[in-house]
């Protein structure tokens, strides 16, 4: 079965990678001592996952949630959701103080006509920050349909897609 590598324990035994199955995804704990592996966490309708060692937590994109998994206590909890919306490639700072996402959708809410906007307003297309309770959703970019596609590991810079190109 094939599982795609996302992080270390910090003590370097346990290895833990994804796999993709049926309609979500897998987390997967392999012990180098004992040559054993054992599934630890199944997430439906997962579109995304990244592993934060330092912290021992797994970031998972499920349709419209931001979960984490702390692989020390085994603890799941369901960070924010956004009605109606698809969020993709959450990444969490290392402060751990936000997260920055895809979201593409709407939470079902009307647009209040000839009031101003706030920076989302109940529509999401693009790249947004939040805090890890889903606080203050800042858009960050202004491309519609942006992706973001990965973060560099001091967070000063984004790579990100358009429907047209890639920025940075």
């Amino acid at each position: 079965e094939a599982c795609d590598f996302v992080g270390w324990s910090e003590d370097g035994i346990i290895s833990y990678c994804v796999a993709k199955k049926n309609n979500g995804v897998e987390l997967k704990a392999f012990n180098s001592e004992t040559h054993s592996y054992k599934t630890i966490a199944l997430f439906d309708k997962a579109a995304g996952v990244k592993y934060y060692p330092e912290q021992s937590l797994l970031i998972v994109t499920s349709e419209n949630a931001i979960i984490s998994f702390n692989t020390k206590t085994a603890q799941k909890d369901t960070l924010f959701t956004l009605p109606k919306t698809n969020i993709q490639n959450a990444f969490l700072l290392p402060d751990i103080s936000k997260i920055i996402f895809t979201a593409l959708g709407s939470d079902g809410n009307p647009r209040t006509q000839g009031a101003e906007q706030s920076p989302y307003d109940g529509v999401y297309q693009g790249i947004y920050s939040s805090g890890v309770d889903g606080s203050n959703i800042y858009k960050l970019t202004q491309q519609t349909g942006a992706s973001l596609v990965s973060v560099s590991p001091d967070f000063k810079k984004a790579l990100y897609k358009s429907q047209t190109d890639y920025f940075i």
